[in-house]
């Protein structure tokens, strides 16, 4: 088994890798002031995204929350019932005022060709 190595040994090489990059990392940032100063703009500007991304999910929720589905499909019923009824009024008005004989609208009737009353023309001659 030459060559080969134990799984633990393994991890703990990842391990010491991890290690020896984040203390390089601290040390960049402590001699850099310039990188420092990016580092804390970077996590200032994730902060208040993430307190946006909040406060949007917290406002939609809100909006959500305050959906009356039910009352919503009441008016709308009594929307559609409303109108219905306001159509029939104006048809039963339109049929009152040509029916009757004080009614002032006035109605043009049209006479087809080869209708009775002209069949009865052709008759009398």
């Amino acid at each position: 088994e030459s060559g080969a190595t134990r799984n633990f040994e393994a991890l703990k090489r990842a391990e010491e890798q991890a290690e020896r990059e984040d203390q390089a990392r601290q040390e960049e940032l402590e001699n850099n002031p310039m990188k420092m100063l990016e580092e804390r703009t970077q996590a200032s500007k994730n902060e208040m995204e993430l307190a946006e991304s909040l406060d949007e999910l917290r406002e939609l929720n809100r909006r959500t929350a305050q959906v009356d589905y039910d009352g919503m499909l009441k008016r709308y019923d009594d929307l559609r019932a409303a109108e219905l009824e306001r159509v029939e009024r104006e048809d039963e008005d339109f049929v009152k005022a040509v029916f009757s004989k004080e009614g002032n609208i006035k109605v043009k009737r049209l006479i087809e060709a080869g209708s009775s009353s002209s069949e009865s023309d052709s008759d009398s001659e």
